[in-house]
């Protein structure tokens, strides 16, 4: 689970119709985590009949918005006994990540049980029973839910760190300025804040992972959140020690993050004019079933983008100041842009300090998201990260938002779409 890339940012053509190539095994989109890959081998009409219920369900989780897909599965689950241990592992892994970010915490924790009875590795291990302390810790506390003026927007604030922030209300008692973090799976908040607002402490430590290192809170709900006159109730947040916010000797404090659990929730949003202002529900343009694709990746948020006509997987993290390109981009390099590649390095930085990565370099590169085309200039790929699927090419960074009149996403239709000035 990621906190998001917010707090290491400080340191520093219409949708194709075009199929991509697929290959016979459903296997290798959900072992990369190329979603957008898994749905176009889904819907061809010569898509193996092998693993294809299997591969349904993995679909489901990822694809889908409908409440009911956690059940469905989770009954077909109990039903499915020709599923390999690693089928059967990944179903479950897949099934808590959606359970968590629909705040059902309980469901995510049993999913986890199965996964931990079905891994090896004890490192792996240790990563699921972390990520399972959690989930039981907030067990107790239900989904979820929203009510008020879902028709709303709220002015965007941009920091010293160019960080977007809008206030948000806690409790009826608190108003915190918190970074809007599409990357971030749950809120956080700086401890003074929480016990300012009076939010309802849940009892045991939880660990999470940051870009860096593995930071140690607690948990805390908040009855009531406020945000351009829509209500959130019962929102969890993870609660860090005002030490583990705070960066530049002071200068900087990263008072709180609202999470992706939050967007979810509401339904939909979206980023307009360069991103100064935030609206949610019919303040938000409505989408088509022709725009690109949203789905759940196994961090949070993932984007449908394409490289000419083939489509890929993006992380979508909004608490990022800028795009970070992957290695799942290199495979999908035509003939002149790998011989413009360029071997280097850079200096990556998050709460465990800084490191320095080998990266490499590309002068250019055109990207359809959204359904507009960009180009990107003096980019980096960085190398893989442990926790991101190998087919991701980018983390696409808050750069997209502030190019764009509007950028909307809608969690009913699984829909995203860039609009440019």
């Amino acid at each position: 689970m990621r906190i998001g890339y917010c707090i290491a940012a400080f340191v520093l053509i219409g949708a194709c119709a075009a199929q991509a190539q697929t290959p016979a095994s459903y296997d290798a989109q959900i072992e990369s985590g190329d979603m957008p890959a898994l749905a176009q081998a889904l819907n061809r009409d010569d898509a193996p009949a092998a693993g294809r219920d299997w591969a349904g369900a993995m679909g489901r989780l990822a694809l889908s918005s409908d409440y009911g897909d956690i059940d469905t599965v989770t009954t077909w689950l109990a039903q499915a006994d020709s599923l390999s241990p690693t089928r059967l592992r990944q179903t479950f892994a897949a099934l808590a990540e959606r359970a968590f970010l629909e705040t059902r915490y309980r469901d995510a924790a049993n999913a986890l049980e199965h996964v931990l009875a079905l891994t090896d590795d004890e490192t792996r291990r240790a990563e699921v029973a972390r990520d399972q302390a959690l989930y039981r810790i907030a067990s107790p506390v239900p989904p979820v839910s929203v009510s008020g003026a879902l028709g709303a927007s709220v002015p965007i604030t941009r920091d010293m760190a160019n960080q977007m922030r809008v206030d948000v209300g806690l409790a009826g008692t608190a108003t915190v300025p918190m970074l809007v973090d599409t990357g971030a799976e749950i809120s956080v908040i700086m401890d003074r804040h929480a016990r300012a607002a009076g939010l309802r402490f849940l009892d045991g430590e939880v660990q999470v992972g940051t870009v860096t290192e593995d930071v140690t809170g607690r948990l805390a709900v908040a009855e009531r959140v406020e945000l351009a006159g829509v209500l959130i109730e019962n929102l969890v947040f993870l609660v860090l020690p005002d030490d583990d916010l705070t960066f530049a000797d002071g200068a900087y404090t990263a008072d709180g993050i609202l999470g992706l659990q939050a967007y979810a929730a509401v339904g939909h949003m979206a980023w307009s004019e360069g991103g100064t202002r935030l609206s949610f529900g019919t303040a938000a343009a409505p989408l088509e079933a022709t725009d690109p694709r949203l789905y759940w990746h196994s961090d949070g948020l993932g984007l449908e983008v394409w490289h000419g006509e083939r489509a890929a997987g993006a992380f979508f993290d909004s608490g990022a100041s800028r795009t970070i390109f992957r290695p799942g981009l290199l495979p999908l390099l035509d003939a002149s842009e790998r011989a413009r590649l360029l071997a280097s390095e850079r200096t990556r930085g998050g709460l465990g300090g800084e490191e320095i990565i080998a990266i490499n370099q590309l002068d250019t590169l055109s990207l359809g998201i959204g359904g507009v085309e960009l180009t990107y200039n003096e980019l980096t790929i960085d190398p893989p990260e442990e926790d991101l699927p190998p087919g991701d090419i980018a983390a696409i960074g808050n750069d997209l938002i502030a190019r764009a009149d509007q950028v909307t996403l809608d969690f009913e239709a699984m829909r995203y779409r860039v609009v440019l000035p």
